[in-house]
């Protein structure tokens, strides 16, 4: 929850979005291009008034949320509320939206630094004021996107969630907020409102991926160059890595060419350190080595040190190996999923033929994976029902992705019964895939019963993203029956 509103919070800002009445400033655009690349040294220059509020908040969540530093965030959150206080007293439908906007990235960086009372007070007074805002200006576009990011974002919680939020006035529908962006995207493809379009794209094609399992959209695919900033790179690296084209999202990162006064952006050297790792690649243990010096919070932390220990324990170095896995049980938080599994891993064995098995696959080396894994039978290199749940799952993974699918659904079901009651992503996202398998052979019950057993596993890692794609899921079929 804490990444997903942040992400809403900081991707949506409302004046980029299409206004029925004047247009931002030529001088606001500029800042705002700035902006978007982190140049923030360079932005709310010549403004005043809400535009220079709303940018200077907006500046002010980026260098806070980014620099993940609890000094900077006590320092500057005074700042950032005087921001909001400025656009609370104009009663204008730009200033009052973006009074919700500025509201609401204050509850996700509340939740950022665990003040979790105060962020839920935020949350809700800025979701209460977006629905007012809705109310009062109907008509109004950036009123209209706000309400549909939220409608989309609660609309895509799990159910149970959703059941308690429904008892205090919380409400949403993922298909609602799709449409809304869908028409934000296509209003800013051309026109004086274009300067918007990156911002657009980012939030629809983030949107689709998550919530509506769209394996083909990509930032490139919409038109958008994603070197053109460092929060374009990120996402689309991600999407190209979580599409196992690993090589293609290192380059992307290994290429882009980042403007002199953008301000650190740690996260991508862990990124690249990652799928460095992934590829074997001389630089990818370094690039994780930078992103824990130059990361300045806690996040991501864990995940580092769990890629450092798998790139040593695969050359050779028991000891450097052993270093970073205590690492993993010592530093950081487990406030992410990647760092979560890395703590659950870290307390295992690691299993190297499954290892080598995971990194091939993730460079989309499917034959050559399949082959590793069946050049040795599960009893021979698993020491336990786990790990055999997770030799069948990666087999399963391979054979999917190679054009197999009844093969793949019986490796799944084979993975599944090796897990037995445990809970872990594998086992859900075998149930997961199953139901995508069902899905595309036009077997629509069985499709939904797989993923109706997805949303009832949780505390896992990645446990709630896994419920939004099965929840996806669910709609389409049902559409289809």
């Amino acid at each position: 929850m804490t990444i997903r509103l942040s992400l809403f919070c900081f991707l949506f800002p409302q004046s980029h979005i299409i206004q029925a009445y004047n247009p931002p400033g030529k001088v606001y655009q500029q800042q705002y291009a700035k902006l978007w690349q982190l140049r923030l040294s360079e932005v709310n220059e010549g403004l005043k008034g809400a535009e220079s509020a709303h940018i200077k908040g907006l500046q002010l969540f980026a260098e806070i949320y980014i620099r993940e530093n609890s000094d900077i965030y006590e320092k500057k959150l005074p700042e950032f509320q005087a921001q909001i206080k400025i656009l609370k007293a104009d009663p204008s439908p730009f200033s009052q939206t973006a009074h919700a906007e500025l509201t609401m990235m204050q509850a996700a960086l509340r939740l950022k630094f665990n003040q979790y009372m105060k962020a839920g007070f935020d949350f809700w007074s800025g979701y209460r004021k977006a629905k007012s805002n809705f109310k009062d200006f109907p008509d109004y576009p950036p009123a209209k996107m706000m309400w549909g990011i939220i409608e989309a974002g609660l609309g895509s919680l799990p159910e149970h969630i959703q059941s308690y939020l429904s008892i205090i006035g919380f409400s949403g529908d993922v298909e609602v907020g799709l449409e809304m962006l869908h028409k934000a995207l296509q209003t800013t493809k051309t026109g004086e409102w274009n300067y918007a379009y990156p911002l657009m794209g980012l939030a629809y094609v983030s949107a689709k991926v998550q919530l509506d399992n769209d394996q083909n959209i990509s930032l490139k695919s919409i038109g958008l160059n994603p070197s053109q900033s460092p929060i374009l790179t990120a996402i689309e690296a991600k999407i190209l890595f979580d599409r196992s084209q690993a090589e293609a999202a290192y380059n992307l990162l290994e290429n882009r060419k980042g403007h002199p006064n953008e301000i650190p952006f740690p996260y991508l050297f862990y990124l690249q350190g990652r799928m460095g790792v992934t590829l074997q690649n001389p630089k990818g243990n370094k690039m994780l080595e930078l992103y824990l010096l130059a990361n300045e919070g806690q996040l991501f932390i864990k995940s580092s040190h769990r890629y450092l220990w798998w790139h040593y324990h695969l050359k050779g170095n028991d000891q450097k190996a052993e270093h970073h896995r205590k690492k993993i049980l010592e530093e950081g938080t487990t406030e992410t999923g990647p760092d979560q599994l890395a703590q659950y891993e870290a307390n295992k064995r690691l299993n190297k033929h499954l290892l080598i098995a995971r990194l091939t696959f993730d460079r989309g080396e499917f034959r050559k994976c399949l082959s590793h894994l069946t050049a040795k039978k599960a009893d021979e290199v698993c020491q336990s029902d786990e790990e055999k749940g997770e030799y069948y799952y990666r087999m399963g993974r391979c054979l999917q992705s190679l054009g197999n699918r009844n093969p793949a659904i019986n490796r799944y079901k084979q993975s599944i019964e090796k897990y037995g009651d445990l809970e872990t992503f594998e086992r859900s996202n075998a149930l997961l895939q199953m139901g995508l398998l069902q899905e595309k052979n036009g077997n629509c019950e069985d499709a939904i019963s797989q993923f109706k057993a997805v949303t009832s596993f949780s505390g896992f890692p990645f446990s709630e993203g896994q419920h939004q794609k099965a929840k996806a899921g669910i709609r389409r079929c049902k559409k289809q029956k």
